[in-house]
């Protein structure tokens, strides 16, 4: 909010609000913490796109390396996916909006070249950890292996990928569905952990229930 000039306490306000977000306190609780690491990166990378858009130079782009590699460093891919997927919109709702003002779009794409290589070089940092993960991605539970199907006595490098409805929601079970962003404003709109009940349900013996 300070890098599009806002004054002090309405910057503030937006911040305490951001890291008081009921998801954020959700992670926290839950113990997400590599969640909490990756996502307290996002605002950097759009600060520093901001200072790249007005000036391209080596510092900034520097910079925006090291804030990249923190990112990486953090470890959680889905968040990196997001925070991707939200650098991606921003940046194409820039172009678009360049391109109808008939103004200087070309700065847009001087800034994506730009982040694309601070991209690779703070990849390249990180490179051994997520090399390790891409290698033991097949002996994972939620890797390979529960979408890829054998016909008949083939071999596995005769293995075909069968992806089926039970395959896809077990690989994505523990993901946020898009209906879930309303728990980021109704806390545990769609319950929460374990709860004890006591109730017709279970004969008026108390027992925990998963709400969630």
């Amino acid at each position: 909010m300070r890098q599009h000039k806002f004054n002090q306490i309405f910057s503030f306000f937006t911040a305490i609000s951001f890291v008081l977000c009921t998801g954020v306190i959700i992670w926290i609780v839950i113990g997400h913490n590599a969640k909490e690491m990756t996502f307290a990166i996002v605002p950097f990378i759009f600060v520093m796109m901001e200072r790249i858009k007005e000036k391209v130079s080596l510092l900034n782009i520097v910079l925006l390396t090291i804030v990249m590699h923190i990112m990486l460093a953090g470890g959680h891919v889905q968040m990196i996916f997001y925070a991707a997927m939200a650098v991606g919109i921003l940046l194409l709702c820039e172009l678009i909006y360049y391109i109808a003002k008939k103004q200087n779009w070309l700065s847009v794409l001087k800034l994506i070249g730009v982040f694309v290589i601070a991209t690779l070089l703070a990849a390249l940092m990180s490179a051994d950890r997520y090399f390790s993960v891409l290698e033991y991605t097949p002996h994972s539970t939620r890797g390979a292996a529960p979408i890829t199907a054998r016909v008949g006595g083939s071999s596995d490098k005769e293995a075909v990928s069968k992806l089926t409805k039970e395959d896809y929601d077990y690989a994505t079970m523990w993901s946020n569905s898009p209906d879930e962003l309303i728990d980021m404003f109704v806390p545990s709109y769609h319950g929460f952990g374990k709860v004890n009940y006591k109730g017709i349900l279970t004969n008026n013996q108390e027992t925990q229930l998963m709400t969630y």
